[in-house]
Parts: C-alpha cells; sequence; structure tokens
C-alpha cells in the first residue's frame, strides 16, 4: 500500500481479536492515519531512484474559515515505479479529511480515500530455471497483455462524545468500495518434471478474474472508568455489525488461451495477443455475502498497585451465502446456494505483575474464530478457523526507562486451516501449531543513538493435516523462517543530521506445501542519511547495501519464487511550510 497518508505503523504483538473482530492471534499492525490540525501546514514531497521509481505526495491540513473547530486535511501522491523486474506499476491516490467539533464533548470524522492503480505482473522464477547456469534473476515471463487494474473508496464517519469525566461513546461507520481486475501469465512451469526445456524455455499460462467488492462495517462502543472497592475498572462493551457482498467474474476463455514459451536466456517475446478476447467472456460468477453480528466487552482491573488483570469476551454470529452461476452463451444460470450459519464465543484474559520498579512479568490467552471468505470453484462452504494463543513475557527498564528489554515465549495453535492451491482449490483440515520466543531492545542509548533491535524463533508444523487429497502432517508451512533476527541503530549529530543503519537476517525456508524444496537464507543491510535544515528535509536511502545476490523472499504455487532486489538507492526531498 502506499503510505503517504500515514503517521505511523504499530505492532501490536498479543490477541486484539475480542476487539476488533475475527483476526490473527499473532498480532495486528495498526495504520495511523495522519489527522487534520488546527494549525496550517504545507508539505511537499518527492522522490526519485533507480529502476525509476518515482513519486511525487502533497499533504496539507488547517482550519477551514478560521475556526478551529472544523479542519481539514488532504494527502495525495503518485507514483511511477518500473522496479528491478520490470513488473511495473502507477498508483494515484488522495485522502481528504474533516475533523469537526460542534461542541467541547462531540467530534466528528470523515475519512475518504481514493485509489486507482494499475500493476504490469510479475508471476516469478520456476524453481527449476535456478538449476540453468547464469539463469538470469530479473527475468519477468508476464506476457504484454498482462495487467492488474485495481480502483478503491473507502469513506469512514466516525463519532466521538464526552459523556462526563469517566465515560465516553464511539460509533464508527465504514463503507468500501473495490474492483480488482487481474490478468497475468501466473502459472509457470506447471508440470515441473519437464515443462521447462534444457535450453530455458518456460511455459505459461494465464490466471483471470475480476473482483467486485463491497464491504459494510460499523462498530459503536462505551468505555469508562469507576470503582468497586479497592479495585479500579476501566470497561469497554460494544456491537458491531458487518455486511461483506462480493461477486467476481471468471473467464475460461484465458485459461485456454495458448501462450508461446519465452526462453530465460533469449527472451524474445512471440505472443501477440492472438486468442485473447479482450471482452473476456464470461464462463462463471461467484458470490458470497458474509454477515456479521457481534458483541464484545472487556475490563482492565487495577487490583494492587503491582498488580493488573484484562479478561474480555466477544460472541459473533456469523452468516454466510455463497453460490457460484454458471455463464453459457452469456445467459447467466443459477448454481447450488450454501449457507452456513455459525456462532462462537471467544476470549482474552491477561496479568501484568511489577516485580520491581523496572520488572515486570505479563501473561496472556485468547482463543480466535476467523469465518473464511474463499470461494472454492466448485461453490463448497469452508469451515471457520479457530485457535488459542498462550504467552509470557518479562520485560526490563534501563536508564530512567528510556530503553525496553522484553523476553517472550509463545504457543499458537490453529484448526480448520485453509491452504490455497492452484486452480481454485482450497485444502482445509487439521491444525497448524507455532511456538517459540522473541527478544526485543527498543529506546534510547546514551549519545542520542536509538536502538530497535529483535530475534524470534519460531517452531511451526503441521501436527495433523489431511484433507482427503493431501497429507501435510508433520510438514512446515512455506516460507516460515526458524530464525529471524533485525538490527537498526540511529544517530542524531548535531546541525540537524541524522544516520541510520540496519540489517535484517532470515532463515531458508520451504517453498512447497511437501517441503520437497527450500531456499537459503539471507542477510541484507540497509542505510540512511538525513538532513534537515529550515523547512527542508533531505534524504538518502541506501536498501540491500552490500548487493546481496540470489535471495528470495516470497512465492507462490509451490515451485516460483520472487528474487530480492539488488542494491537500490533512492533520495528524497520534503518541503514543509507552516
Amino acid at each position: 500500500t502506499q503510505i503517504n497518508n500515514i503517521e505511523s505503523v504499530e505492532i501490536l504483538k498479543g490477541p486484539a481479536s475480542v476487539n476488533y473482530g475475527g483476526g490473527a492471534l499473532a498480532g495486528a499492525i495498526n495504520l495511523i492515519r495522519k489527522k487534520p490540525q488546527p494549525t496550517p501546514l504545507y508539505d511537499f514531497n518527492f522522490t526519485a531512484g533507480r529502476f525509476q521509481n518515482y513519486r511525487l505526495g502533497t499533504g496539507l491540513t488547517g482550519a477551514l474559515f478560521g475556526s478551529s473547530k472544523l479542519q481539514y486535511r488532504l494527502d495525495t501522491q503518485f507514483a511511477d515505479i518500473e522496479g528491478w523486474r520490470g513488473a511495473g506499476a502507477r498508483r494515484f491516490n488522495v485522502t481528504p479529511a474533516l475533523v469537526w467539533q460542534p461542541t467541547s464533548r462531540d467530534r466528528i470524522t470523515i475519512h475518504q480515500a481514493f485509489n486507482a492503480d494499475r500493476y504490469d505482473g510479475d508471476p516469478g522464477i520456476p524453481l527449476a530455471a535456478l538449476d540453468l547456469p547464469n539463469a538470469p534473476l530479473n527475468r519477468n515471463f508476464r506476457t504484454p497483455s498482462d495487467f492488474q487494474r485495481f480502483r478503491d473508496s473507502l469513506t469512514q464517519v466516525q463519532y466521538n462524545r464526552t459523556l462526563g469525566e469517566k465515560w465516553e461513546f464511539r460509533s464508527a461507520f465504514q463503507y468500501r468500495r473495490s474492483f480488482d481486475q487481474y490478468l497475468v501469465a501466473e502459472f509457470l512451469a506447471e508440470n515441473f518434471t519437464n515443462r521447462i526445456k534444457p535450453n530455458g524455455d518456460v511455459a505459461r499460462a494465464f490466471l483471470y478474474f475480476k473482483h467486485h467488492r463491497f464491504p459494510l462495517l460499523s462498530q459503536s462502543d462505551i468505555l469508562g472508568r469507576f470503582s468497586t472497592g479497592p479495585l479500579k475498572h476501566y470497561v469497554m462493551a460494544g456491537y458491531e455489525y458487518e455486511d461483506f457482498y462480493n461477486f467476481t467474474h471468471r473467464s475460461a476463455r484465458t485459461g485456454a488461451v495458448a501462450i508461446p514459451d519465452l526462453n530465460i536466456f533469449n527472451p524474445v517475446e512471440r505472443f501477440t495477443g492472438q486468442g485473447l478476447d479482450r471482452s473476456f467472456p464470461l464462463s462463471r460468477i461467484d458470490y458470497f455475502t458474509n454477515k456479521v453480528n457481534a458483541f464484545y466487552w472487556q475490563d482492565h482491573i487495577t487490583l494492587t498497585s503491582k498488580l493488573k488483570v484484562l479478561i474480555g469476551g466477544r460472541f459473533d454470529v456469523f452468516r454466510r451465502q455463497a453460490q457460484n452461476n454458471p455463464v453459457v452463451n452469456g445467459a447467466e444460470g443459477v448454481g447450488t446456494r450454501f449457507t452456513r450459519d455459525q456462532e462462537a464465543y471467544t476470549y482474552r484474559a491477561g496479568l501484568v505483575y511489577e516485580l520491581t520498579g523496572n520488572q515486570s512479568v505479563h501473561f496472556n490467552a485468547a482463543s480466535a474464530f476467523t469465518p473464511n471468505t474463499q470461494v472454492p470453484a466448485d461453490g463448497r462452504q469452508l469451515e471457520a478457523t479457530t485457535g488459542r494463543q498462550f504467552e509470557i513475557t518479562h520485560r526490563m527498564n534501563f536508564y530512567q526507562r528510556r530503553l525496553t528489554v522484553s523476553t517472550s515465549l509463545f504457543d499458537i495453535r490453529r484448526q480448520q486451516v485453509v491452504i490455497a492451491r492452484p486452480n481454485q482449490i482450497f485444502e482445509q483440515a487439521g491444525e497448524q501449531r507455532s511456538r517459540g520466543f522473541e527478544f526485543d531492545v527498543t529506546g534510547q542509548l546514551p549519545r542520542n543513538f536509538f536502538v530497535t533491535a529483535n530475534y524470534g524463533y519460531v517452531q511451526g508444523w503441521f501436527p495433523t493435516f489431511a484433507s482427503g487429497r493431501i497429507d501435510l502432517s508433520g510438514r512446515i508451512p512455506v516460507f516460515v523462517p526458524k530464525h529471524v533476527a533485525n538490527l537498526w541503530v540511529t544517530k542524531n549529530w548535531a546541525q540537524g543530521w541524522s544516520t541510520s543503519l540496519g540489517t535484517r537476517y532470515q532463515s531458508g525456508v520451504f517453498t512447497d506445501i511437501f517441503n520437497a524444496f527450500r531456499v537459503g537464507g539471507y542477510n541484507v543491510v540497509s542505510g540512511n542519511v538525513t538532513y534537515r535544515r529550515s523547512v527542508a528535509e533531505y534524504s538518502l536511502n541506501v536498501e540491500n547495501l552490500l548487493n546481496r545476490q540470489r535471495y528470495f523472499t516470497a512465492g507462490i504455487n509451490d515451485f516460483q519464487v520472487y528474487p530480492g532486489a539488488p542494491i537500490n538507492v533512492f533520495a528524497s526531498v520534503r518541503l514543509r511550510f507552516k
């Protein structure tokens, strides 16, 4: 995503699904948007970098009509990126926002976002091609017809009212309209044993879909503080409603188009688009509607000055309707309608005990319920994914609480896990488990040094997973590293200068669900230099400073991987006027 309208990004470790719906047990990513301010500020920025990477953005905020009760913000950005593998993108967004405070107790926030993006497509590199001597990693096997178009409109309205000194009411509404059309020669060398010829020819096949998504979400809650004897309570209770309507156009014609092979060493493109109908005649329309009614509550209790307890729960009522309608000669038929009703109560509990003024221990346990929105080709319904987590953490503060060191042990289990396969096949069965520990150091050191360092050890596997078609029991999930480490150090100098240097390490991972193929780990070093003076800020960023080669960051379809970029340098200029 583009983050020109984002103030900061928070990584919330631990369970948050009680408050925010069916979500991941291990954590959540919270994007904090830039908010309208009463003081005028005008921000202009430009970025240019290697691989024809250009971005131009603006950010404007202030009071309207000279009144601090009505504030606005407007962020825009245009990006034109070629990318090191030629998977270019042209992206534009505009995000206006208003804050109105009609009284000292009431606040209304309106946020609107528009996105218009086009991507060229990138199916990655087949693993078999990496065995060929001197195979170039920047080879993109897409055809000239490949594209992805994305149009998105998101409207959010939030109302806050203060109810006395200790109570507050919040209500939020969100409606989204998004359209995602995708045509990419995504399937490479489908028959792994013989589809990549000795001379380097790679077979290709199209994947096509067009999603129309219309999710509506509203959430209202009340927060308050009160005491019962010596116990102090900070409570929250609320109601959430979600209506997610989606229909997807599919065309069998694109899957039947014959695409000439492309040679990895001599990439002469012979596909002219012949046989590809640009109207993409429909062969099937997939529908689903998910409706959720949920009630949630939470109580943060201060038992003593050193002991605090958190308890909470959420009750979900989930109803789903789905059907796949065939389309023959332009006429839409009626497929089998599937309906599913599910209810679940999930919990969250934790405690914090302060050992000393600088040390504390934390324990939490939680369960989760996550309905699945995928629609298999046969139209059948998928069960909801459930799970639970246990975690214990020790935290210590140094240098007058400017530096925090945390160590955590965790165990996470998920049932009815869904694994996506090619050709819109979804396997669901059994259990996935992860256990391990994390070590984090964050904060400020003497002499204006700031550090963020962490190490994670994760043992992830499927204790049992037998769906009838495949058995993954004992296997390790794809692209799940056992070891991950990060280090980022920043030094603030005099006269507006700052420098940063950091590294990221990841151990080897399996690329396929059967654990037949594995790519090695890697370490990437990056750095930054920033100079601020008056209204201007200049920065130079270098990613993969040591020009690491032949490392792989992601994969699809078991046998296709995405190589990481070589050294990348980009410079930015930002001007801020008040």
